[in-house]
């Protein structure tokens, strides 16, 4: 607890104290908390609402790397990813494509 003498006042010689600071403390340890998590909540990434559509093979598909197969064919194509590491404010240097 904080005690701060008041030198203005000599007619009561008034000692102020500081009680709300125990109180407060947790409180604002609370807020200050919520407030960070909430900041990376409200950060919105690059990629955020990125969807891949995922459809059932409608044919065999043999894994051995040649993708001539019309289940590939028929596969979605994901591609112009964004760098995620040292930040995410750029495509990917290395153009990369996939089919899932």
């Amino acid at each position: 607890m904080f005690q701060f003498l008041n030198s203005g006042d000599k007619k009561n010689g008034a000692i102020l104290h500081i009680k709300c600071l125990k109180k407060w403390t947790p409180s604002v340890l609370i807020i200050l908390l919520l407030s960070i998590l909430n900041l990376n909540a409200l950060a919105q990434k690059i990629n955020a609402k990125y969807e891949l559509n995922i459809k059932p093979a409608t044919s065999e598909i043999k894994i051995d790397g040649d993708v001539s197969e019309q289940a590939w064919n028929d596969a979605e194509l994901a591609s112009n990813f964004f760098m995620v590491q040292p930040m995410d404010t750029s495509f990917a240097k290395l153009r990369t494509d996939v089919k899932i």
